[in-house]
């Protein structure tokens, strides 16, 4: 029984001396397994997107980071790499250990803020949109010059802002534009042409932006009917306000000459020379109202105004502007009357006699 012991001891004994043994190689295997090469660590810390061009190719968000291991032990190494369309590089010595590298150079940045009022389209030197009250930044090229010059529009109006760039980081707000207000009190709807195209109606009201091109005297021209007319407003820094209040004025035309009239025109006041004459046959519209036919359309119902009688002539029906003009009533004998440069800025009467033939 004791030589079963002994012989028992000594078999535990030879197993314990085998597992200390394989622990160890197990130990040193795991060891060897976990070695690896020192690496270099290359973080992102622009505050941009990079793209690494050497000595690895790889795009690093900002804030993050990419693994390089160089192939000698110890070395310089050039970082090279491009934030949008601008190359930088920094240096780093490589001593065959760990170690990490911090990429901080960037291009200077130009932020825009837009306090207009408005949304804004940049178009120069990018090209990018900016919400109301919002601001976007842009990078420069180092060799920018220093009148850095950003163009952009709202709406149809373009716009031009300066600034100094001293190769730091610049801010740029962009201001409220002046705008001219123009309330419609003609007692017509009316077609606007300028400062912008668009209709309005009797007593609407509409804002519009002032291009910088335009100055401080405003002119605001629309059309009622056929007829174009302007008013005109002086801007100051916040705007200009005009009330359109002129219409078409009614103009009677009182036939003393002596013969029966049949033909009516009208032209913008001619200093010397002129344009052709704006007119046609007397066609009767009733209520003592008269509007202009073809002279050659034989199918009109013309209408004829006899010596001692009137008509009453709308402007809004004939296309021409200003508020000078020329008149002319012809007469069935062959002769015509002329009356020249008539300002009519309201209603008016207008009397022909045999003096107002040409001579």
């Amino acid at each position: 029984m004791k030589r079963i012991t002994a012989v028992l001891i000594f078999i535990t004994i030879i197993f314990g001396f085998i597992s200390c043994a394989m622990d160890t190689r197990i130990h040193k295997t795991l060891s060897l397994t976990l070695d690896r090469e020192p690496a270099l660590t290359i973080e992102n810390n622009t505050g941009h997107p990079i793209a690494l061009t050497g000595p690895v190719r790889s795009a690093v968000s900002d804030g993050r980071s990419t693994v390089f291991q160089p192939t000698a032990t110890t070395q310089n190494v050039e970082i090279t790499y491009t934030i949008g369309h601008v190359s930088f590089a920094e240096q780093v010595t490589w001593n065959n250990v760990d170690a990490t590298v911090s990429l901080t150079k960037r291009p200077p940045s130009v932020t825009v803020v837009n306090n207009t009022g408005h949304q804004v389209n940049i178009t120069a030197p990018v090209s990018q949109a900016v919400n109301i009250d919002a601001r976007s930044s842009f990078l420069v090229n180092p060799g920018q010059d220093r009148n850095l010059i950003i163009n952009y529009t709202i709406g149809q109006v373009q716009f031009t802002e300066q600034a100094i760039w001293n190769n730091v980081d610049l801010t740029v707000t962009l201001r409220r534009p002046p705008t001219v207000t123009i309330i419609n009190r003609t007692g017509h709807s009316v077609n606007l042409t300028v400062p912008v195209r668009r209709s309005l109606a009797n007593t609407d009201t509409t804002s519009e932006i002032v291009s910088p091109s335009q100055g401080r005297n405003i002119t605001v021209s629309y059309q009622i009917g056929n007829l174009e007319l302007t008013e005109q407003a002086t801007l100051n820094a916040e705007g200009a306000t005009v009330t359109l209040t002129r219409a078409p004025p009614r103009l009677t035309i009182v036939n003393n000459t002596g013969e029966t009239i049949f033909a009516f025109s009208m032209r913008q006041a001619q200093v010397t020379g002129g344009s052709s004459w704006t007119g046609g046959n007397i066609i009767d519209a009733g209520n003592r109202r008269v509007r202009l036919g073809n002279r050659t359309d034989a199918n009109q119902r013309q209408h004829t105004i006899i010596s001692g009688d009137a008509m009453v002539f709308w402007m809004e029906d004939i296309t021409l502007g200003g508020d000078r003009f020329d008149i002319r009533i012809d007469g069935v004998s062959g002769n015509t009357y002329v009356q020249s440069n008539v300002q009519i800025r309201s209603d008016m009467t207008i009397r022909f006699t045999q003096s107002d033939r040409p001579r």
